[in-house]
């Protein structure tokens, strides 16, 4: 081996850096970097440690961490947390005048580790290059080592600023695709716990056998609405209800989703969408639904195109997409007050008879209708899940007083609330 310095590829040892960031993946970036730049990339852990080194590492670097690794990684970590404070690559300059570029690896707010790149001088020509630095650490090397430190790399201040942002474009996207990923694996796994939540209560409920038709109700109407976050909620209920009315069966199931397809499209052409539109959308989701396997991935794709399938289909207009879109925001946050159509109007800039004929003509509700149906769904959810005093539930959920929260509730449900508990 020659003393220019150390070809290393090797992942050095086990770290909480690899659960966020696998090795493999982060090991082949950090490969095509060092190649394409010439230079040696370090992956480090949140302590300093290196845990993968990929490249030629200067020789002069190699003996003085040797000789005081300590005060190198000191260096590595107080540029981390620049690097994290500036939310992006930093470049610093060593206690020997070198120079380095460090990205912070960082998900969810935290930093897990860094990548490190150099060194190398800062310089137009080799005259640049000053002498090197004394420090007693390395003054018992001899005298020819100074030679090593001559040896090291010189870039340009332009070149430099290249280098620091090739290496954000390349790790941004490296972890923009893991924050994707790692958020598709929570939404899996919250929509799975909350369609075991929703077997649980139809099984304590005693409602096995009876097809869950106000929670498909329900769905039609958020969708219509485009009000997509109670929308993906209810479907979870009514999926686990169909689990259970159709004993697991996954292909019964697939044809009730297709009928909810079909009853979506339905709609959208009675107020005169595109069928040809409709008939490409409706063909690709009902696709979609037939050739995926299991019960998690089948929730998982219906809501993920619920979405594109509702703005394409029921959304001609992009004033009534917005208007719509607003208003039952509004009504999903504000529906324990004394909300009125003129209120939620005037909050969103919109003439009360316009948006009660938008409501009629999107949702195929009135907008009391709607409101009422957000209520009952946050009223069945405390009857269910708390102890609190009908009365208390009443309020809760924006009804004046307990009497006409009772006619509401039985004329939506069938049941009073006490015989709903």
């Amino acid at each position: 081996m020659t003393k220019v310095g150390y070809i290393l590829l090797f992942a050095m040892k086990e770290s909480s850096l690899f659960t966020y960031f696998p090795e493999p993946e982060l090991k082949q970036l950090l490969t095509v970097a060092s190649s394409c730049l010439g230079l040696p990339m370090i992956a480090m852990d949140e302590q300093g440690t290196p845990v993968i080194k990929i490249g030629k590492i200067p020789f002069f670097c190699h003996e003085a961490m040797k000789c005081d690794g300590v005060r190198c990684v000191n260096e590595h970590l107080r540029a981390g947390f620049f690097a994290v404070h500036f939310g992006s690559v930093y470049m610093f300059s060593c206690r020997f005048g070198l120079h380095h570029i460090l990205y912070p690896l960082i998900y969810r707010g935290r930093q897990f580790g860094s990548v490190l790149t150099g060194a190398f001088h800062l310089g137009n020509t080799p005259e640049d290059i000053p002498e090197m630095p004394k420090d007693p650490f390395i003054e018992g090397l001899g005298n020819d080592f100074a030679h090593y430190y001559k040896d090291i790399r010189i870039f340009t201040p332009k070149t430099a600023l290249e280098i620091s942002q090739l290496l954000d474009y390349l790790f941004r996207g490296f972890l923009a695709e893991r924050h994707e990923t790692q958020t598709a694996l929570r939404e899996k796994s919250l929509q799975q716990s909350k369609i075991n939540e929703a077997i649980q209560k139809y099984k304590f409920e005693n409602i096995t056998q009876e097809y869950p038709l106000e929670k498909e109700k329900a769905l039609l109407s958020y969708v219509k609405a485009g009000n997509m976050e109670s929308a993906k909620a209810v479907f979870n209920d009514l999926l686990g209800g169909l689990l259970l009315y159709e004993k697991y069966d996954m292909d019964n199931i697939k044809v009730r989703l297709v009928e909810i397809c079909s009853l979506l499209s339905r709609n959208a052409i009675d107020r005169g969408a595109d069928n040809r539109i409709i008939l490409e959308m409706n063909k690709k989701l009902i696709r979609g639904i037939m050739a995926t396997p299991g019960i998690e991935e089948l929730g998982y794709f219906f809501q993920d195109n619920l979405e594109i399938f509702t703005e394409t289909l029921f959304f001609s207009s992009e004033k009534n997409n917005r208007l719509m879109k607003e208003a039952a925001s509004y009504l999903h946050v504000h529906f324990p007050e004394n909300v009125s159509l003129a209120g939620t109007a005037e909050h969103i800039n919109a003439n009360p008879s316009y948006l009660s004929r938008l409501f009629r003509q999107t949702t195929g509700m009135t907008f009391r209708e709607y409101l009422n149906m957000i209520r009952i769904e946050e009223a069945k959810r405390l009857l269910s899940a708390t102890a609190y005093p009908v009365s208390e539930i009443a309020i809760a959920c924006g009804f004046s007083d307990q009497s006409h929260f009772a006619r509401v509730f039985k004329k939506s449900t069938g049941l009073t609330p006490k015989n709903y508990r």
